[in-house]
């Protein structure tokens, strides 16, 4: 358990040592670190799905118009054996769902194009994807927006700030859930 702890400090300063970075090089530049590291193209960044999926880890989509929220889980999340794929909006995470079939998906309320509800309701609507667990995954914890998640068809509500552990463990949970282990 120490061990996770440590993992996920380190996990946490990475992040932030990678954010600084980012800022200054935009500042630097003339722009403002945060809309330049904030709005990406939306291609899914790739991942070793079939190494994962193998040893059991699955894969995991994770849909945050946010960068550091994104490096972030990404991170640990690919320390602790998943693979993972990221997007910065709702439209993107439909279509890699489809493309891509995770096992898992995390998506924040808040996104440029398509909010969450509105892409895990297209999620929900498909026969391709409509198994597919789906943790909501936000700043906002009001309950119109949990009450919204879950009639859409998450299975989770988590509310930000997580830690990495606790999004890790809710994913193990999902995937044991839908293996028929407890």
């Amino acid at each position: 358990m120490e061990s996770r702890h440590r993992l996920a400090t380190t996990v946490d300063r990475i992040a932030l040592s990678r954010y600084r970075l980012t800022r200054r090089r935009s500042i630097q530049a003339g722009r403002d670190g945060d809309a330049a590291a904030d709005h990406v193209p939306s291609e899914p960044q790739e991942a070793d799905t079939t190494a994962a999926r193998s040893r059991g880890a699955g894969l995991v989509l994770i849909a945050d118009d946010t960068f550091d929220t994104r490096e972030l889980y990404d991170m640990y999340l690919t320390q602790c054996g998943f693979a993972v794929l990221t997007v910065t909006d709702g439209e993107a995470a439909v279509q890699t769902a489809l493309e891509s079939r995770p096992d898992v998906i995390v998506l924040d309320f808040s996104m440029p194009s398509v909010d969450g509800i509105a892409a895990t309701k297209r999620i929900k609507e498909h026969a391709l994807t409509r198994h597919i667990p789906v943790i909501f995954f936000t700043a906002f914890p009001h309950q119109a927006a949990q009450r919204g998640a879950l009639e859409a068809g998450a299975a989770v509500f988590l509310t930000k700030p997580c830690l990495p552990k606790d999004l890790e463990a809710t994913i193990r949970r999902l995937l044991n859930r839908r293996a028929g282990k407890s």
